[in-house]
Formats: C-alpha cells, structure tokens, sequence
C-alpha cells in the first residue's frame, strides 16, 4: 500500500464543478400589473416586469445524510454500508419509502448470495435506519438519518 507522502499534493482543489452539472437560469420574477388613465380617459393595462434573476444550479444528484447520524453510519459492517448505498441510489425525490429488489441489490453491491443483503437489511433495521413496511421488500426510511430532497 502507497504511504500518504506517495500521493500528489495541491494548492487548488483538484475536484472542480463540471460544466455540464450546471444549468444557468435567466428570468424574471412576478411584476405587477398597473392601469394607467391616458389623456383621453383611456385606460391601458401596463405590466411592469419583476426583478430579473440570473441564478447557476448544481443539477447532480445528490442525498442528504444528517450529520448527527454520521455517528451510527460509521459502525455499520460492510454489507450495512453497501445496502444502505443501494437504498441512497434508488431512493426517490420527496418519498420515505423504498421497495427493495433482493437480485437488484445484489448485483449493485456485488454479492453473490442473498444472505448478504440480508445480513444488510436487518442491521440498518436493528439501528433504525430503515424500518419495515407493510408488504413485500417495501421498507421505510428513517428521514431523521438521511432525505432525497426537501422533508417540508
């Protein structure tokens, strides 16, 4: 194994943004509508447009995982971790329930036996970090370890 002063050092952060993680967007907010009376007693309508917004978003997917729980997540055993990054890769925006497929799971994490994800799925139950739903393979997870997108 490669000692820590075998590897490259840096004075700029090697890992950049990459352009096409990003989406620029241009517009313009909600303005107001006003009517205007002209000399002749016409009225006219006038829409004044809001505040224009250029703004640059990170368009990767990504999971938030809670930090107070790095302390669980830690300690999992080697078939906890790689089950729980199935569950990460394949859980939906806005939703606190998975269904799991055990021959999916397999070949993500790379197992060639069910007994693995098994041993996988009862220890994030035991810790809490998912919990069993009515129904087969559907399991709910606990968004006070981890989330895809907003909990409000």
């Amino acid at each position: 194994m490669r000692k820590i002063s075998d590897f490259e050092t840096h004075i700029d952060n090697p890992s950049k943004l990459l352009d096409g993680d990003l989406k620029r967007m241009h517009y313009f907010t909600k303005g107001t509508i006003r009517k205007l009376v002209n000399e002749y007693g016409e009225e006219k309508l006038f829409s004044e447009l809001g505040d224009e917004i250029n703004k640059v978003i990170d368009t990767r997917e990504y999971r938030k995982v809670f930090v107070n729980e790095l302390v669980t997540l830690k300690d999992l055993s080697s078939s906890g971790i790689k089950v729980l990054c199935y569950i990460l890769k394949h859980l939906k925006v806005k939703k606190d329930d998975i269904t799991i497929s055990i021959s999916e799971c397999m070949e993500f994490t790379g197992y060639k036996s069910k007994v693995n994800v098994y041993n996988g799925l009862a220890e994030l139950l035991e810790k809490q970090i998912i919990f069993r739903k009515v129904g087969i393979g559907s399991y709910y997870i606990n968004v006070n370890t981890f989330y895809n997108g907003s909990r409000l």
